[in-house]
């Protein structure tokens, strides 16, 4: 059985373990859109050193690497624990989700992309500007997904560090039977007399 704490350790373990998969997909996700984003902008007109600057992409990639990183550091203190480094990465955990937090909202909510992109991308491009708009949307989702799993974290750290860390042996482990009899020997027999592995051995092909 594990205690609450162990319960807790585990659960930031499993929570780490998938904002970094989340972490990386927004890593790839941006570097993909990167490419399109400069592909299209070539294909309207601009030339290749004015392209104009994304910077909603740029801050989803700058989230996704915080993410990322974040998590790692997340796992290892979930593995190596103790007062203070639960302390430490609680302060830099909070300091680093409330920075995401007003990137994420000054950049890619505060400002009307629909307009930036309609300067750029003419009413007769109206299918490359709509599929730009579903991207948008669609970073906008996964960002208040990744910033309230990351707050789910920062939430059990906090837990943990409330109620303190033990040693890893604090819990019981099961008991675990140690076989010190051969199955070729018949409980009935020595197992120190010669022959009797042998013997038990071909009494099984007795009819």
């Amino acid at each position: 059985m594990y205690c609450t704490r162990c319960s807790l350790n585990n659960a930031m373990r499993v929570a780490n373990f998938i904002v970094n998969l989340f972490g990386i997909g927004m890593i790839g996700y941006s570097l993909w859109l990167l490419k399109v984003w400069t592909t299209v902008m070539v294909q309207v007109g601009f030339p290749s050193l004015a392209i104009p600057k994304p910077w909603f992409i740029y801050t989803f990639l700058g989230v996704g690497i915080l993410v990322c990183f974040g998590a790692l550091l997340g796992y290892m203190v979930s593995n190596y624990m103790s007062r203070t480094s639960l302390s430490c990465y609680t302060l830099f955990h909070g300091l680093v989700l409330v920075l995401q937090v007003v990137a994420v909202v000054v950049i890619l909510f505060r400002i009307d992309w629909q307009a930036v992109i309609s300067k750029y991308i003419d009413e007769e491009s109206a299918e490359i500007k709509n599929l730009w708009m579903f991207h948008l949307d669609l970073c906008h989702l996964i960002g208040v997904v990744i910033l309230i799993s990351e707050a789910i974290v920062l939430m059990l750290a906090i837990v943990l560090r409330a109620l303190g860390p033990e040693s890893r042996g604090h819990c019981p482990q099961p008991i675990r039977t140690i076989l010190r009899q051969s199955f070729l020997v018949e409980p009935g027999l020595p197992r120190g007399l010669p022959g009797s592995s042998t013997l038990a051995f071909w009494r099984r092909f007795q009819v």
